[in-house]
């Protein structure tokens, strides 16, 4: 768990959300809001707003919290996604609430972990997911069971390969989803390849996807660039497993 000091300076770094989709070069390109889809409209990307950056403490607070099971710090992460989805309505959909759609889990990472991490942090802030609307191939769930399935280690265009046509939308999806406003919800943003494909199955059944609100987003790094993050502090949450990774999107 975090000391008293690092859970003060987490509540720091994530207390102001900030637009974060420049970051993300594999974001899909959609028309602005209010520019409908007509011939001659210029596309924009698709607009993100995080609550920190994911380095230091914050990256590997978020780390024991996925991947360590330390699902004691929803208590101070739950507040900062809560700021990021709050952003993204008042910036992308003043009015009425629009549906929460996270990334749907693979089997994979359901034999992982004991909770749907992002799903259960909107839970923690008083935040209903709509889940159920999408879901892994056949083909993609089975994959993820495969070593080496991993997107981490992968640059941006594998990613966007790897992911491409990975998503379906259910039943259920297909009833709620034409017409439907719509926020997309993930932990971290690093490429925007998970967005871009959880994007393309919304879009294409009929769902106005107006952003996307995320818990911390990656730095852009430049090709050769070396560095670890900055550290935040020396105090590390404790896990309580020693293996996994984060699933970076």
């Amino acid at each position: 768990m975090l000391c008293g000091d690092c859970g003060e300076l987490l509540r720091d770094l994530t207390r102001l959300p900030f637009r974060a989709e420049e970051q993300a070069l594999a974001l899909p390109l959609v028309p602005p809001a209010g520019g409908g889809d007509q011939d001659g409209v210029e596309l924009v990307v698709l607009p993100a707003v995080s609550a920190s950056r994911y380095e230091g403490l914050v990256a590997r607070t978020v780390l024991a919290y996925k991947d360590h099971e330390v699902t004691g710090l929803a208590r101070v992460l739950a507040p900062a996604l809560h700021r990021a989805v709050a952003g993204a309505c008042a910036q992308l959909h003043p009015g009425s609430a629009p549906l929460l759609v996270c990334p749907p889990s693979t089997p994979a990472a359901r034999l992982r972990r004991s909770h749907r991490p992002v799903e259960h942090l909107l839970g923690a802030c008083g935040l209903r997911p709509a889940s159920g609307l999408v879901a892994p191939t056949v083909s993609a769930a089975l994959r993820s069971l495969l070593p080496g399935s991993g997107q981490k280690a992968r640059g941006m265009g594998a990613r966007r390969r790897a992911l491409r046509g990975t998503l379906r939308i259910t039943a259920a999806g297909r009833l709620i989803l034409p017409g439907s406003e719509v926020i997309l919800v993930d932990d971290v943003l690093t490429t925007g390849a998970t967005l871009h494909e959880l994007h393309r199955a919304l879009a294409g059944a009929g769902a106005v996807v107006r952003g996307a609100a995320v818990l911390a987003a990656s730095r852009r790094r430049s090709p050769g660039a070396e560095g670890s993050g900055r550290a935040a502090s020396a105090c590390r949450p404790t896990p309580r497993t020693s293996s996994g990774s984060a699933r970076d999107e």
